[in-house]
């Protein structure tokens, strides 16, 4: 007696544990299902009343873009007059000519931001390619001598940080510029293992 009741009692459980499961399917699906829905805004005239991909300019799991009539009233007070960019009038007062550094004298004495400049000095940008630490990892190294109007890069300066000063030795300009310098021979990578990354790089 006791032993069929123990059967009755695990058939009713496990008849109660399928039926849970059951339920938790159906609402994960369910819930799932809202998630996806897109629902027209009211915002928008748009221009599909059903759920067909025909009423969507882009139709993928993952973007869905609804085809709204660009010229519809409700779309148009959404359009406000474009404004004017206005760029920074001041040019760069220090340009790279060659594998010099060349001090523009007419900004210079045009700009009323770097007006009292009284000279400039560059330093190398190092990083230690024979052990690398860190990607971010470099420091800033032998510092030129001060120049007013141009100064010839050294031969092992690729990379270089320009700053420019007042008078009392205030910073007012700072810039970057790279170098392609002319080597006398090749040089071997100290880095032994085989790169394994390619780099393409496109600019438009």
């Amino acid at each position: 007696m006791e032993q069929n009741r123990n059967k009755l009692n695990s058939r009713s459980i496990n008849y109660w544990l399928k039926i849970l499961l059951l339920l938790f399917f159906t609402a994960s699906i369910f819930i799932l299902g809202l998630q996806n829905v897109n629902f027209p805004s009211t915002n928008f005239v748009l221009s599909f009343t059903s759920r067909s991909e025909d009423a969507f300019l882009v139709y993928t799991s993952a973007c869905k873009i609804p085809k709204v009539d660009p010229f519809a009233p409700s779309v148009k007070k959404l359009l406000k007059p474009g404004t004017v960019l206005r760029c920074d009038p001041d040019v760069d007062i220090v340009y790279q000519k060659d594998n010099k550094l060349v001090v523009n004298r007419t900004a210079v004495n045009e700009s009323r931001r770097y007006k009292d400049l009284s000279y400039c000095k560059y330093k190398t940008i190092w990083r230690p390619l024979e052990k690398p630490t860190s990607h971010d990892y470099f420091r800033y190294i032998n510092e030129s001598e001060a120049f007013t109007s141009d100064i010839k890069l050294r031969s092992e300066d690729e990379f270089v940080r320009l700053n420019c000063y007042e008078k009392d030795d205030t910073s007012i300009y700072t810039n970057f510029f790279a170098f392609v310098q002319r080597k006398d021979r090749v040089e071997k990578d100290a880095i032994k293992f085989i790169k394994n990354i390619l780099k393409i790089g496109m600019n438009a």
